[in-house]
């Protein structure tokens, strides 16, 4: 039963996080936005969810990365600028989504 508990803490843990993040990114750049798509597998206790994240006013997709959210580890992704290695736990993914798309803004406000 304690193991339940602890898994349970830990999704609602990672869930907050990636809120959290997500959030961060709207609040500190404008034009962006996201949702999030959530798909719980009967009777095998996982959860997967996917991340729809999109720049310009929701004009261009930015990426989209799915997730196991009991552990927190990405499973699957379209994010061009990290390349073929994701970081496995969605935090790390959402920090390095987040410091690129911040200089990606940030550049294009110098020219």
């Amino acid at each position: 039963m304690a193991s339940f508990a602890l898994k349970s803490m830990d999704s609602e843990r990672i869930s907050k996080t990636v809120r959290e993040l997500l959030d961060k990114l709207v609040n500190d750049l404008p034009g962006y936005r996201w949702d999030a798509l959530y798909l719980q597998a009967p009777g095998k206790d996982k959860t997967m969810m996917e991340l729809n994240i999109w720049r310009n006013d929701g004009q261009e997709t930015a990426g989209r990365i799915a997730y196991q959210l009991e552990t927190g580890t990405v499973l699957n992704y379209h994010y061009p600028p990290i390349g073929q290695h994701a970081p496995e736990p969605v935090v790390d993914f959402l920090l390095d989504l987040y410091n690129f798309e911040r200089l990606l803004v940030e550049a294009n406000r110098t020219f």
